[in-house]
């Protein structure tokens, strides 16, 4: 049982940081890609990428509460966050807003430099934070957070 109760801090940041909504907003498609797609060699660097795209026929407007918009997020095997550092985003209390046009996307982009080889399939993936949604000239509505779709990866030692 010991073991159980320290893991829950762990645990908690870790369902936080992947909320349980669907992996796609209605309104809101996101996508995460990574470069290299497939292995990063200890050393060098893992580059994150979420796109957020609007498919709707009107601009989008998100309002934020703080300056977390959009985080990225790597996960070990073992299911543990290793990005960002501490395992959870430090967000400035900052109102932010992202407009996003018709048909349009952002892009958000992170960069993780693994530290020691772990076998194993690593995942990495975006999640959006709760905002308010504003379609068009229409009253807002609050959304809650969701993710994207999970990037899979496995981290070499340098050869």
């Amino acid at each position: 049982m010991k073991a159980f109760a320290a893991l829950g801090p762990v645990l908690l940041l870790a369902l936080a940081a992947c909320p349980t909504a669907s992996p796609n907003s209605p309104v809101v498609i996101m996508r995460t890609t990574i470069t290299p797609s497939d292995t990063v060699r200890m050393g060098d660097s893992l580059k994150i990428t979420t796109w957020l795209k609007n498919p709707e026929k009107e601009p989008l407007t998100m309002v934020f509460e703080d300056q977390c918009e959009v985080e990225q997020y790597v996960q070990t095997p073992d299911k543990t966050i290793v990005y960002p550092p501490g395992g959870g985003a430090t967000c400035i209390s900052v109102p932010t807003t992202v407009r996003v046009a018709a048909g349009d996307s952002v892009r958000f982009d992170a960069a993780w430099l693994p530290m020691s080889a772990v076998d194993g399939e690593f995942i990495a993936y975006g999640v959006l934070s709760q905002h308010q949604l504003t379609r068009g000239d229409r009253k807002p509505e609050l959304k809650m957070g969701h993710r994207s779709n999970i990037a899979i990866f496995h981290v070499a030692p340098k050869p």
